[in-house]
């Protein structure tokens, strides 16, 4: 691996009481990289034990540079990693994953030899009960794709909802993340995470991104493990989950008044998974109601559907998928003891 004042990649990783086995074992994955880079760790206002462990490592690997905040969350993070690298191209890493062997080298070439400001990758998610799954593309002899023009599209559509990829014979792979992604730094030049944002902030980054790129390409390689925690937002239960939830779902909201009708149904299926779905995993879909919401379940869908950001959405967006096509209607009609029952069935 090549130091240097000038590196060709910057990695970004935010760093907020991770365990310290599982940010050395991030740190090493990005070392064993063979290209030149320098990787900006940010720490989000951990604890002190933390941050002297982040001390020792950058004192002790040149390449690593530390920055220190006031804890303001992941996007607040990533966002000075942003404003303060160094590279031709940055890519970004959380503390408890990992890239895989010469992923970067991989990414760097595909960017040069595609001229493309975005490289996107394949992904395996590791699960705590030891499962697997493996979400990439296979282009038969060829090692990465192009998209402009219309298919380009296609792939902001795909951001929210994969299914749309199968109407151009790709397999339903949503490129979400941004573990692993390639950006150009001229892409990020005047594009920043939300920081209001507690829920899928990084799909809506990607959409950022790519209204300011002509190409873009998909790498037939697995880059990034993303392992599972005990902690993700998605299933726990979230008593205030109806207000972390409205910057998203304005957000996503505004997102809609630019898609094109022909991906429109596609984008309202992200829109019930990434906001609807979401409420009711993190609240009526527990085995358990918790205490903490001080109401039943029923009372809980009568908030949902007299919030008046979520009643906008509920009037206006119209998925295709079939089951979210079902919930969608029921909450129009407020049926919500047919919906409560259903949720809690599911």
């Amino acid at each position: 691996m090549a130091i240097t004042l000038n590196p060709e990649i910057s990695i970004i990783m935010p760093v907020y009481n991770n365990d310290t086995d599982e940010i050395e074992r991030a740190i090493n994955s990005v070392l064993a990289q063979d290209v030149s880079l320098e990787l900006i760790v940010v720490d989000d206002g951990s604890k002190n034990t933390i941050n002297l462990f982040l001390t020792q490592l950058s004192e002790s690997r040149p390449c690593i540079r530390l920055l220190t905040k006031e804890n303001g969350g992941v996007s607040s993070a990533r966002n000075l990693g942003i404003k303060s690298a160094r590279g031709q191209y940055i890519t970004f890493i959380d503390a408890d994953d990992i890239f895989t062997k010469d992923h970067l080298a991989k990414s760097l070439d595909t960017a040069k030899q595609s001229n493309a400001d975005v490289v996107f990758c394949g992904m395996e998610k590791a699960y705590l009960t030891g499962k697997k799954l493996i979400s990439r593309q296979e282009f038969d002899d060829m090692q990465w794709r192009v998209f402009s023009d219309q298919e380009l599209s296609l792939l902001k559509t795909a951001l929210f909802d994969d299914s749309i990829l199968t109407t151009i014979g790709l397999a339903p792979v949503r490129y979400y993340s941004n573990g692993g992604v390639l950006y150009s730094a001229s892409a990020l030049a005047n594009v920043r995470f939300n920081e209001n944002l507690i829920f899928s902030e990084d799909s809506i980054f990607n959409w950022k991104v790519l209204q300011n790129t002509k190409r873009a390409v998909i790498m037939n390689d697995i880059g990034y493990i993303y392992f599972e925690n005990s902690a993700s937002a998605t299933m726990k239960i979230r008593p205030n989950i109806l207000k972390e939830m409205e910057p998203t779902a304005l957000a996503l909201y505004d997102i809609r008044k630019s898609i094109s009708n022909s991906c429109l149904s596609y984008f309202d299926n992200g829109v019930y998974l990434y906001c609807f779905y979401r409420i009711f995993a993190c609240s009526i879909k527990q085995d358990k109601f918790d205490s903490s919401f001080n109401q039943t379940k029923y009372e809980f869908m009568c908030q949902v559907i007299t919030n008046p950001i979520y009643k906008q959405l509920i009037q206006t967006i119209r998925p295709n998928n079939v089951y979210a096509k079902i919930i969608m209607f029921l909450l129009r009609h407020h049926t919500l003891r047919v919906l409560v029952y259903l949720l809690c069935r599911n």
